[in-house]
């Protein structure tokens, strides 16, 4: 029950380090 208010706290927090990480991955990939 503990990681229910986590999770959902992560969720968004994770989709935008995803978004920011792909970016920065995709750079490093075309570099």
């Amino acid at each position: 029950m503990k990681h229910l208010p986590r999770n959902r706290r992560g969720h968004p927090v994770n989709l935008a380090v995803i978004d920011m990480q792909g970016s920065q991955w995709n750079l490093g990939l075309h570099h």
